[in-house]
């Protein structure tokens, strides 16, 4: 017996540091020496993997996304299929490093290695099992499947109940999955429970019947004597074996990736490599969900208050309202007046204080700017003070002139050095000693900047600036031996200077502005009128004591001490005034500001006084006709706004008037308060085919209902579309966001019970609104730009915020921009040919050529990621004439050899039709090459005619006129079809694949439509051609409905030209040969 799954090595991966070690401890190394050293194909025994360094440090680039506890898997097949190396790499708990396992899994090549039949189970043995496969896999018919089947919770009933009861199980399991699988299927144990079983040409309804009868398999075993109970189900993990794939290593490893994610997915589930997950029809037909209500009640706001209060101002003025709101307003003007004027009032005082806010803000500012700016100026005089020479025996006559053309160009009063001995030295050797003051403290002991006061003899209170001497350097002065340790540069501005700073014009420059520490001493004041009485003693608590009292100062010092705004009223002399006060950002300085109180209000009633009685007369005239007008055209027009603002499933508002309200929203805010986020509910549409939309559409309400009950005042939510929701958070920290849609996503996912058909995920795209100017379109489309780069774990949530670099370069596109021309040079560039079959005439009847770009790194490049972006770049052009080129050429070959070729169709990119003459090319190509017109086909899609129907007709004709014939594309895809047919006069109708890949499958709705379209194209003598058919049964539907012609999977996927070639010479070599016998 071989080994099955032996580990080979077990090391520790440290994230941060980007270092491995064998074991857990201190003793680490670099990735790429330990990769060298323990993990490389070498020193692994391995060869002929594809695993190297670049994809070692993939995996663990991997691992630092992970979850603590959770794993990732990575296995690499040997080329000549004897073994695949397996990587399992899990994230350690509560520390930033991983581990991994490496397993080499051999698999045995023919029946001489292993018996046939497994000892204990009787199903085949792996070996046999694998040596069937390959066998069968050469002469495969039909659809085939590999199954790979683990059985879930196994390993407890060897734990709980012992081997001996294990082995029994197995049997007993091994049995049912043999029944299952009958005489048609392979059954073999790959190794300890792990089973698989290779499904032969089989239809897709008995395929999910055979999956649904395994994941069905359920034991159960209890004993008396123990509490433990053993329930085993079966995972499941399936790969469809491709066309021509004989290589059963890589269909094994992507079955086994499979089934590792739906052990992930929570077990007894199936995934196909595709993608696709299924679970048993009882979970996902049977059950009914739930929603728990607790989320549903008691809600603080409504989500559409700016819209139903608009609706609602309309809705409820009729004309019985505005007839009795006429006759009251005659006995209630006067008292509306008076409420209103001191409503008015009132509010006049809170525009006041809004006012003294904002030009708080704006002085703070200043005083933050200009500090900001005097401190980069000492930091570049202490640069250039840095530059004289140390050792120069006229150093200290140097600095004195450095210091007097720094004064001279600074915007300083004085800048001289603070010393180590607490002397602060000026230009002219003037000194003044403050070792004992905190300007000393800050620099000298502590080594920090200083922004505070200073008082100077013969100079006065100054302001004083000090950064650290960073370059440890002193002086002698000239006739001393004294060396002279420099500790700091000091700015200094005069008190008053630096007043200049507190100043506003608002309030007819009425206002006083005082900046005082915490502690109440006042720094500096301003302002064109001096109150006296708020600088008595030189400290602003002691004078508010006098004016407001106790309590009030008692408030305002808690308040400063907690960096907090407020404002009150006091009177001083006779004079009322209201003083707003709010923190600055230096240190422990507040700003005051202080205006009389009739400034503020007296010039605003004086005016609403004088306009009152206008007002009142105006308003009983007026008021009359206004309702009754707003009453008729408003109820009018909410029924259209109900129309058109309403969603149909949550009944509030919808996208279009989310990005009204929104844009008010964020219009009336400060710029950074708002964030966007795009909501999607992931294997929705899942949901949605089991339940069926009325009862999924209850749980789109419901979602939306919980998003709704977390809104704060002054946020909105929309639903867009299935299960996609915007929301606007009036959040603008990354954690603060975090959070709440961490809390909405856990709050979504314990309200909705699905009951296993499918695990609420929730994935989250985050726009921060940064310009007022971005529209929410905009906004919108980068929030769910966030959501799909959300990375796509089974079963997990995910939050991403979007990048702004993206707008800017998105990698993939620049990268095959760059590469575009180099692909076309080094012939990465294929044209590949899908096979078109006359399925009564039992024969190839032509083919279309595609385009495939083989890249040698990346491999296969998918047309969806390239062909769009050449349409938009113009590309695409050089990419049809290389292909049409192409197709001239192997058709001239064709001829040469004495092969029949097959009428070739090409497509057309809309960018042509931007040159009018783009057909003189592809007829010169045809000239060139000796091509004949009946082998050439020109397509043409049905947008591409929708959009430039005006030129289409004379391009149809000049295609006609050459001799070759014309295809309409995609037919179906759009919405005026039967118009074209009676527009335009084209050959071939091909019909569009979404007839038979529509969401509830080819169903009998479509077989009418394509009925009814098969018979209007024989009406019109119209050759009909059906596209993307996959499955038999579609086939016998064409050929009852007289469609001759089929393109698709089921006769051929597109092929090489080698490939091509072979198939039309061996039919027309049949041909021939059936005319010679004739």
């Amino acid at each position: 017996m071989l080994e099955e799954g032996k580990l080979i090595v077990k090391f520790y991966i440290d994230l941060t540091r980007q270092m491995a070690s064998l074991d857990n401890s201190n003793e680490k190394m670099p990735l790429a020496e330990f990769f060298q050293r323990f993990v490389s194909e070498e020193t692994l025994g391995i060869s002929n993997t594809k695993y190297n360094y670049s994809k070692f440090c993939q995996m663990i680039d991997t691992s630092k996304n992970l979850k603590p506890d959770d794993g990732e898997m990575a296995s690499y097949g040997s080329d000549d299929g004897t073994y695949i190396v397996r990587f399992i790499i899990q994230k350690i708990e509560n520390e930033d490093k991983a581990f991994c396992c490496i397993y080499k899994v051999k698999f045995f090549s023919n029946e001489s290695q292993e018996l046939k039949k497994d000892y204990l189970t009787g199903v085949l043995s792996r070996g046999a099992f694998i040596h069937e496969c390959e066998e069968d896999l050469i002469n495969k018919v039909g659809n085939n499947y590999l199954i790979v089947i683990d059985l879930d919770n196994f390993k407890d009933a060897n734990d709980t109940f012992g081997h001996t009861i294990g082995d029994e199980y197995l049997k007993n399991i091994a049995g049912r999955i043999s029944e299952i699988g009958g005489e048609n299927h392979l059954v073999g144990r790959y190794g300890g429970d792990e089973f698989v079983m290779y499904v032969r040409n089989i239809d897709e309804e008995k395929l999910y019947t055979l999956i649904d009868e395994l994941l069905s398999i359920e034991f159960k075993y209890s004993e008396k004597s123990r509490t433990a109970q053993l329930k085993i189900s079966c995972s499941l993990g399936i790969a469809k074996v491709n066309d021509n794939e004989v290589d059963f290593a890589k269909i094994f490893e992507r079955a086994d990736h499979a089934l590792y994610k739906s052990k992930h997915l929570g077990r007894n589930v199936a995934s196909f490599s595709s993608g696709e997950v299924v679970r048993r029809k009882n979970d996902n037909i049977k059950k009914k969900f739930s929603i728990k209500n607790e989320f549903y009640f008691n809600k603080h706001q409504r989500n559409s208050k700016l819209f139903r209060k608009e609706l609602a101002q309309k809705r409820y003025s009729n004309i019985i309202i505005a007839l009795s709101t006429i006759v009251a307003l005659v006995f209630v003007i006067t008292f509306i007046g008076s409420y209103y004027s001191r409503r008015f009032t009132k509010n006049s005082r809170n525009e006041a204080q809004s006012i003294m806010s904002d030009i708080s803000d704006q002085i703070c500012s200043n005083i933050s700017y200009n500090i900001n700016n005097w401190i980069s100026q000492l930091l570049v005089a202490e640069k250039l003070i840095s530059t004289i020479e140390q050792n120069s025996e006229t150093y200290d006559e140097l600095l004195d002139q450095y210091l007097k053309v720094l004064e001279s160009q600074i915007n300083f009063s004085k800048i001289g050095l603070l010393l180590e001995s607490g002397d602060l030295f000026f230009s002219g050797a003037e000194e003044y000693n403050v070792s004992s003051s905190e300007l000393a403290k800050y620099v000298i002991v502590d080594n920090k900047s200083f922004i505070g006061t200073i008082y100077m003899n013969y100079v006065g209170e100054m302001i004083v600036f000090a950064v650290p001497y960073g370059n440890n350097m002193g002086f002698r002065s000239s006739g001393s031996l004294e060396y002279r340790s420099i500790s700091g540069v000091v700015g200094m501005i005069s008190v008053k200077d630096f007043s200049a700073l507190l100043s506003s014009s608002a309030f007819n420059g009425t206002s006083f502005f005082t900046l005082v520490k915490s502690d109440g001493t006042t720094i500096t004041t301003n302002g064109s009128v001096e109150i006296s009485g708020l600088t008595e003693n030189n400290n602003l608590y002691n004078a508010l004591e006098k004016y407001i009292g106790n309590e009030e100062t008692d408030k305002t010092i808690l308040n400063i001490k907690n960096l907090k705004t407020d404002v009150f009223d006091m009177t001083i002399d006779g004079i009322d005034y209201i003083s707003y006060y709010s923190p600055t950002s230096v240190g422990d300085w507040y700003l005051f500001i202080t205006v009389p109180s009739n400034v503020i209000l007296n010039d605003i009633i004086s005016v609403f006084n004088s306009t009152e009685r206008i007002i009142y007369v105006l308003l009983v005239s007026v008021s009359i006709i206004i309702i009754l007008l707003t009453t008729l055209l408003n109820t009018q027009k909410s029924k259209t706004q109900l129309l058109v603002y309403l969603d149909p499933v949550t009944n509030d508002i919808n996208f279009d008037r989310f990005k009204v309200d929104a844009n008010t929203l964020i219009t009336a805010s400060d710029k950074d308060t708002y964030s966007l986020v795009y909501i999607n509910i992931k294997h929705f549409k899942y949901l949605t085919e089991q339940i069926g939309s009325e009862k999924s559409d209850q749980i789109v309400k419901s979602i939306f209902d919980i998003i709704e009950n977390q809104l704060k005042p002054n946020e909105l939510v929309s639903h867009v579309f299935a299960d996609r929701y915007i929301v606007l958070l009036k959040e603008f920290d990354d954690e603060v966001i975090k959070e709440r849609l961490i809390n909405l996503s856990n709050s979504i996912k314990t309200s909705i019970d699905t009951n296993g058909i499918i695990e609420i995920n929730v994935t989250q795209g985050v726009y921060k609104i940064n310009s007022k100017s971005t529209t929410i379109n905009a906004a919108a489309d980068r929030a769910h730009v966030a959501q799909l780069a959300v990375k796509d774990v089974y079963g997990s949530d995910g939050i991403n915020f979007f990048d702004e670099t993206w707008l800017k370069n998105d990698a993939e596109i620049v990268d095959i921009e760059q590469r575009q021309d180099v692909a076309l040079k080094e012939n990465q560039l294929h044209v590949f040919y899908q096979l078109k079959r006359n399925i009564f005439k039992d024969n190839w009847c032509g083919s279309e050529a595609l385009i495939r770009w083989i890249d040698p790194i990346k491999g296969m490049i998918s047309p969806g990621k390239f062909i769009p972006l050449f349409e938009k770049n113009g590309f695409v052009i050089k990419l049809d004439l290389f292909v049409f080129e192409n197709v001239c050429k192997n058709i001239s070959r064709m001829i040469d050899d004495g092969i029949t070729p097959l009428r070739v169709s090409v497509n057309v990119s809309r960018s042509h039709l931007m040159h009018k003459n783009f057909l003189d090319e592809y007829f010169k190509l045809m000239e060139k090459y000796n091509v004949p017109p009946k082998y050439i086909e020109f397509e043409l899609t049905e947008s591409l005619v929708m959009e430039n129907s005006e030129i289409l007709v004379e391009i149809i004709n000049q295609i006609h006129k050459f001799g070759c014939t014309c295809s309409i594309d995609d037919f179906g895809s759009g919405y005026s079809s039967l118009n074209m047919l009676k527009e335009f006069d084209f050959d071939v109708i091909k019909l569009d694949q979404v007839f038979f890949r529509g969401s509830n499958g080819f169903d009998d709705k479509a077989k009418k439509i394509v009925h009814s379209v098969i018979e209007l194209c024989h009406t019109l003598n119209k050759t009909i051609v059906a596209e993307g058919v996959e499955n038999k049964e579609i086939v016998n539907y064409l050929k009852k409905e007289k469609c001759a012609i089929i393109q698709g999977y089921y006769f051929s996927k597109p092929v090489s030209y080698e490939d091509y070639m072979t198939q039309v010479k061996k039919q027309s070599e049949e041909e021939k040969n059936k005319i010679n016998d004739k």
